[in-house]
């Protein structure tokens, strides 16, 4: 195990399984079997990319709240609010105006990504599955707090999105690194209408979901409607 696997391990303690040089299959199928144990047990699983900068973000927000606080302090979090905070900064800077373009027909994203190393088209080298002890899965980032930097939002308000996107489209952050989340929905939008709605709360929480992704707010939405993986990531 490496030092960075390791140092993540201990500072969470929480239940986990290591795959080390795995593939997708192995992985992914032992998160569904995990998936349907934690329903009868009490967890969620998290597939988890281990890192140096990842250990950093969650040492520094551990030192700052605990757990219990990050989900107490969400409770404080109107979402609503936050997107309309969000989308009036966006109208007025220049430089986060995206073009709305078009409605297109697209593939749906069904596949996790974020623990894929791009370069060799395979999990990372190590990875961590963990036992996140909730019966309440929006309450998964504040178990594994990192975020508030590089644009990404602080844990709390991820968990207050967390909670939103899963009333209404039963969204279960699934996948966590240093620098992303990955979501896997269950009831994802099926119509356009839906879709953009959901585009543009997606841009607010992550606006490099468009500029450095889809391009344009309906493209996005093209790619969201029937989509179970929604990816964001911030650089």
């Amino acid at each position: 195990m490496k030092k960075s696997t390791e140092d993540i391990v201990n500072i969470l303690n929480y239940k986990y399984e290591v795959f080390e040089s795995s593939v997708r299959e192995i992985i992914e199928n032992r998160y569904s079997e995990l998936y349907k144990e934690g329903k009868k047990k009490g967890f969620y699983p998290l597939i988890v990319v281990p890192s140096d900068v990842l250990y950093d973000a969650l040492s520094v927000n551990l030192e700052l709240s605990s757990t219990k606080e990050f989900i107490k302090f969400s409770e404080d979090i109107d979402v609503e609010k936050f997107f309309n905070s969000k989308r009036s900064y966006y109208d007025f800077m220049q430089e986060y105006q995206v073009p709305l373009g078009d409605f297109s027909l697209e593939t749906a994203n069904d596949y996790l990504n974020e623990y894929i190393d791009s370069d060799t088209s395979h999990p990372f080298e190590e990875i961590l599955i963990l036992e996140i002890p909730t019966r309440k899965p929006w309450e998964i980032p504040g178990y594994i707090p990192m975020g508030g930097y590089n644009e990404c939002p602080a844990p709390d308000t991820q968990i207050a999105v967390s909670e939103y996107w899963y009333r209404n489209y039963r969204a279960i952050p699934t996948v966590i690194t240093a620098n992303s989340i990955e979501f896997m929905a269950e009831a994802p939008p099926q119509n356009f209408q839906d879709a953009e709605k959901l585009a543009y709360e997606q841009y607010l929480f992550c606006n490099e979901v468009v500029s450095d992704g889809a391009g344009s707010l309906r493209k996005l939405a093209s790619i969201l409607k029937d989509s179970t993986v929604w990816s964001f990531w911030w650089e």
